[in-house]
Order: C-alpha cells, then structure tokens, then sequence
C-alpha cells in the first residue's frame, strides 16, 4: 500500500502541473481550474503524513499523539474523543451540544470546533443564555447526566435563579436526591433526550453530514435544528401556541 500510494502520489503531480499548466485547453473556467488545483494540492500535501502514520502505526506498532493524527483528508477539524462505549471506546469527528425543553424543542445548540470539552465545560455557556429565551420558554429547572455535575455548575445554576436537578455524582447524593419526588420525575425524563438526539440525527440531518468544513457543516445543523423545531412546534395543541405567542 506505502508503494502504491507513492506511485499514485507521483502521477497525482504530474496532473497537477499539466492543469496548472494547461487549464486553459480544457472546459475549465479559471476558477473551476483553481479549485480543482487546491482541492488536489490539499490531498497531495497529505501523502507524507499519511505514509508515516500508517508506518507507525501498523508496520512500527507505535502510538500517536491525537493532535498529530489525520483523522480525514477531507474534513481536517474532525477531533478524536473518547467515549468510553462498548465496542466503541473512542469516536471521530465533532462534537455536538443539544439542549431541549419538555416539548421536546431545541433551545441550545453547538457544534464544537476545537478540541472536544468535558461535559461540565459546556453548562455554563447554556445557563448564561436563560435571559436572552422569550420568557415563554425560559427553563427553570435544568436537568442532565451525571457527567455535568460539578459544584460550580450547581452554583451558576442557582444564581440564575433555576433549580438543578442534574444527576449528581457522590451515590450519597443521588440517593438523597431521589428521595425528592420531582427530582425523580425530572432525572427520567433524560431518557427522551437521547431520543431527540436520534430523531434530529436520523430524520433532520440525514445520519452524516454531507457538507464540508465547519462552517458549512454549522449551517446543516442550524437548519436542521430550525426544521425540527417548527415540525414540534407543528404537532402542539393550537391552544398552546397561543400561550407561547
């Protein structure tokens, strides 16, 4: 495969400089040319990088860095995050944010473009926004996994003025915790969550994202997002639409 990849890399720029060369003899507008050009310059970058990390790898048996691997030719800010799943202990690409209300509406969204954050890094930035909702739809209570737990998210909780009904971590806790007869409530309505993420991965976003680059792929999801919000907002008793108005 290494001597394959060499062999396709040469004759890659040797068309390369034909192109670049000659574009003009083709039914090539300067800019179609151009950008065959980077999207084929791009790839053939790739090739010594690929190669050594294949060897490493495979051939050497030896680890690499996350930060120096290339997880996609074509997508470069795809991330390696750790998941900790059966049969699935790491996963590749982004990161993504989903808060929802009871009816099921997506009131926060993010796609994360950097390094993936632990889970408790991400609450803050989602109770900030509480003021900037229409009031009709303004939470009070938060509720998530134990992975956002942590005194400081209890605590910006608090000072917005909601209640948190966060699973927490210490089982001392939990168990007290459960005692409450609307925490209880709250902390099995989590469930639907993964639901919801399903139904706006398999139904709104088609399973992949077929854009690319982050930009392009931040706009799927918004769109996205905005249909299935308005297909919620199309299944609620008419009588409801008139309190949210």
């Amino acid at each position: 495969m290494e001597k394959l990849l060499k062999r396709l890399s040469i004759h890659g720029e040797t068309y390369f400089d034909i192109l670049q060369e000659n574009w003009a003899d083709y039914s090539f507008s300067e800019a179609q040319a151009n950008q065959i050009l980077r999207k084929m310059r791009k790839t053939l970058d790739y090739v010594p990088t690929v190669i050594y990390q294949a060897h490493e790898r495979v051939i050497g048996e030896r680890q690499i860095n996350n930060e120096e691997k290339v997880l996609s030719i074509h997508e470069d800010h795809a991330n390696v995050y750790s998941r900790g799943k059966a049969g699935a202990q790491v996963e590749f690409g982004l990161q993504l944010l989903l808060g929802e209300n009871l009816d099921g509406m997506i009131l926060h969204w993010e796609l994360i473009d950097e390094k993936p954050k632990n889970d408790t890094q991400h609450l803050e930035g989602i109770v900030a926004r509480k003021n900037s909702l229409p009031s009709a739809i303004q939470p009070t209570y938060i509720v998530g996994d134990r992975g956002f737990h942590s005194k400081k998210n209890e605590s910006a909780i608090e000072d917005e003025g909601m209640k948190s009904c966060i699973c927490p971590m210490n089982p001392n806790e939990l168990r007290e915790r459960l005692e409450e007869e609307h925490f209880r409530k709250m902390t099995k309505r989590r469930a639907q969550t993964e639901a919801r993420i399903g139904i706006l991965k398999n139904n709104f976003l088609g399973r992949k994202l077929t854009t690319k680059g982050y930009n392009n792929q931040s706009k799927q999801v918004a769109w996205a997002v905005l249909a299935h919000n308005v297909w919620v907002l199309a299944r609620q008793p008419y009588i409801d639409l008139l309190d949210t108005a």
